[in-house]
């Protein structure tokens, strides 16, 4: 019984090993990623406004080209 009980310690030993070299391996490439996206982040601000110009026209009291000619 003491064997079964060393064995099963053993094993989670060696799972916690594993899981935290795959934690070491993991860490580099997910900051990596990150520094990739925060890059390019201005650029989609500024592509972003053109859009949000098109669409805050649409409610705000503007009329379109046809409700100008009705006038």
């Amino acid at each position: 019984m003491h064997d079964h009980t060393s064995a099963t310690r053993t094993l989670q030993r060696s799972h916690w090993i594993v899981i935290c070299i795959l934690a070491i391996a993991v860490i580099p490439l997910i900051a990596s990623y990150w520094i990739n996206i925060f890059g390019i982040l201005p650029y989609l601000f500024i592509l972003a406004c053109p859009l949000v110009h098109l669409f805050m026209h649409k409610g705000h009291g503007q009329a379109s080209h046809d409700q100008r000619d009705e006038k």
